[in-house]
C-alpha cells in the first residue's frame, strides 16, 4: 500500500504527517473540482492556494489584533498609520500609499483578507 505525507498547519508551525489511504482519497476529491478521477495541476493549486491563505490568516490574527485598538475586527487607515510610525515608518502618502493598496475594497478599513499578500 502506498503512502503518502500531508503537511500540517497547526498553530502556526508545519507538521508532516503520515495520510492513510481514506485520507488520500479524501484529498484527491477534494481536488478533483470536476470530478473526473483525475487531478490537474491547476486543480492541486487551488487547494494549495486555499491551505496556504488559511494559514496566514491563523499566522496574522494575532498581529491584526494588536494594530486593531478599537477592536471592532478592521484596521482603519488610523490604526494602520499608528502601527506603520510606530515602526518607523516616515511620510504620510507612503503610508495612505500602502493602506490604498491593501484596501481593495475601497472601504477605508482592513480586513485580515485584504492584508495578506
Amino acid at each position: 500500500m502506498r503512502s503518502a505525507l500531508l503537511i500540517v498547519a497547526a498553530a502556526g508551525q508545519m507538521q508532516i504527517q503520515s495520510m492513510s489511504g481514506a485520507q488520500m482519497r479524501i484529498l484527491h476529491a477534494a481536488m478533483d473540482e470536476d470530478s473526473d478521477g483525475r487531478v490537474t495541476i491547476a486543480e492541486g493549486a487551488k487547494l494549495v492556494r486555499r491551505l496556504r491563505t488559511a494559514l496566514m490568516l491563523r499566522q496574522s490574527a494575532p498581529i491584526m489584533q494588536t494594530m486593531d485598538t478599537d477592536r471592532d475586527g478592521y484596521l482603519s487607515a488610523e490604526e494602520f498609520r499608528a502601527d506603520l510610525e510606530h515602526m518607523d515608518v516616515k511620510g504620510k502618502r507612503t503610508i495612505e500609499d500602502s493602506f490604498d493598496g491593501f484596501d481593495t475594497d475601497r472601504d477605508g478599513r482592513l480586513a485580515a483578507e485584504e492584508a495578506l499578500p
